[in-house]
């Protein structure tokens, strides 16, 4: 069994951060670069709160039950192949058994830090399974769920390393449920069947690609409005270490690429009503983070954009309350998708800060200055 244990944020923050593989020192950007197979990665992250995504899988899940953990599953384990794929991670067709097994080594070496406490796996390269333990992984021990995150994300990245769509991961036991750890289990789908283990099941893998133009449009840039990176953040002490733990107004954050939030809203959008779902849980979120914050709108923007969300100015124009955000995160989903997570949250966020209930819904989106800019608007 292999084992990563109490693996400290500070860790992650002086080995990966300092030698500029996680850059997080420009504000309105959080972005990974490092080189993989000789190719150049670059890829635009977040810092998302822990609570946010345990209230969306809870209110997913109660709402629409079945469906409902499909697309949590869905949107996790598509997020799990594409990362492997856009981060060009050799499979197991391409390197011997030895190399892909320190290559994965490496990788939930890398995870670990901030998805959990401690990850014990046993691989079994030779029948495509892998069974593993966690302690304190995000979200599922929360609500016991873990379809998005501790199911799905694995699950796809084990199945891209084995270059088989139809592995997949579910829970055994789950610590969010009352077990002392979780228990896991990835195999191919026919092999669960066998063992008689309930599981979810997505085979899709299309649409996953990076697109060519990603690089030059979610290039780096300087800031308008914003003054604050996350490392300012940290070095202020408005984020803390907390054993394992990044922590910022009780609030867990953990580290992902992006797309994880455009994926779950593609995938919402296949339900009726799902979008609408998924803004409320994210307006209460941010609404309860607003209050806490206390101050002014200028918290909020802050906040967002040192966690990586774009440049944002919020104003007010013909009494309305506007939310401009340049640079946001691009991906080859952002033309079908109406920003839902990012405008309730900050909808919740001025909202709570404010003490006035605003609601902000997507104006615009394009890509005509050769970056993304998000408009939100107030509305009635």
């Amino acid at each position: 069994m292999v084992s990563i244990k109490d693996r400290a944020v500070r860790w992650f923050i002086k080995n990966v951060v300092m030698p500029k593989q996680e850059v997080m020192n420009n504000p309105g950007f959080i972005v990974s670069q490092f080189a993989e197979k000789g190719t150049e990665v670059f890829m635009r992250d977040l810092w998302i709160p822990e609570s946010l995504f345990v209230e969306i899988e809870k209110e997913i899940v109660e709402k629409f039950g079945g469906d409902g953990r499909q697309i949590l599953y869905s949107a996790g384990k598509r997020f799990g192949w594409r990362y492997g794929l856009v981060a060009h991670f050799a499979n197991i067709h391409e390197v011997s058994k030895e190399q892909l097994l320190k290559n994965m080594y490496l990788f939930i070496e890398f995870v670990t830090c901030i998805w959990a406490k401690e990850y014990e796996y046993v691989p079994d390269i030779d029948n495509k399974t892998f069974e593993a333990k966690s302690e304190d992984f995000v979200v599922c021990e929360k609500n016991g769920i873990g379809h998005l995150m501790s199911e799905g994300c694995p699950g796809g990245y084990f199945a891209y390393l084995m270059d088989d769509p139809t592995l997949e991961g579910t829970h055994i036991k789950c610590q969010g449920k009352g077990n002392e750890m979780c228990e896991l289990i990835f195999a191919p789908s026919e092999v669960l069947k066998k063992r008689g283990i309930k599981h979810i099941t997505e085979t899709n893998i299309e649409g996953l690609e990076q697109g060519e133009n990603y690089v030059n449009i979610n290039a780096i840039r300087k800031p308008e409005f914003a003054k604050y990176s996350f490392n300012d953040l940290v070095d202020s002490g408005l984020f803390k270490h907390v054993g394992n733990y990044v922590m910022y107004l009780d609030e867990r954050h953990f580290y992902s690429e992006e797309s994880i939030v455009d994926l779950l809203e593609m995938e919402i959008k296949k339900i009726d009503g799902g979008e609408d779902v998924l803004f409320n849980v994210c307006f209460e979120f941010g609404k309860k983070l607003g209050k806490k914050m206390g101050g002014e709108q200028d918290s909020a923007s802050t906040y967002l954009s040192a966690t990586g969300w774009g440049d944002i100015l919020i104003m007010k124009k013909k009494e309305k309350t506007m939310v401009y955000s340049n640079y946001f995160p691009w991906t080859i989903y952002s033309d079908k998708i109406n920003f839902v997570v990012f405008s309730g949250i900050i909808s919740g966020l001025i909202s709570g800060v404010s003490n006035k209930e605003i609601r902000l819904k997507k104006k615009d989106a394009n890509i005509e200055e050769g970056y993304l800019t998000v408009t939100l608007e107030e509305v009635e």
